[in-house]
């Protein structure tokens, strides 16, 4: 994991937003500020991670009250729609209205 993780929709957004907070904070350009934000690579791939791992957790408690609960049910819609979440996060799958 690297650089790469700022390279698909979600990463490059993510960069977009951390370039304009460190461009309204900081005086400088978005040349000397692009490296320093380059190494936040590792930073932004565990909160990626970390934003999937729960939304798996979510998608598994989901289906387990679906299959044991008649009171409990989540529509297989929404819990297709945090599985697409999931994998936009992770740089798979696209973004609504890229793409599709």
């Amino acid at each position: 994991m690297g650089v790469e993780v700022f390279d698909d929709p979600v990463g490059q957004r993510i960069k977009a937003l951390l370039m304009n907070y460190a461009l309204e904070h900081y005086d400088s350009t978005p040349e000397k500020l692009e490296p320093g934000i380059n190494q936040t690579h590792l930073i932004v791939g565990f909160t990626r991670q970390a934003i999937i791992d729960s939304l798996m957790a979510e998608v598994e408690v989901m289906t387990f009250r679906n299959v044991n609960s008649q009171d409990h049910q989540i529509p297989t819609l929404f819990i297709a729609g945090v599985l697409h979440a999931a994998d936009v996060a992770g740089g798979k799958g696209s973004v609504i209205g890229k793409d599709e």
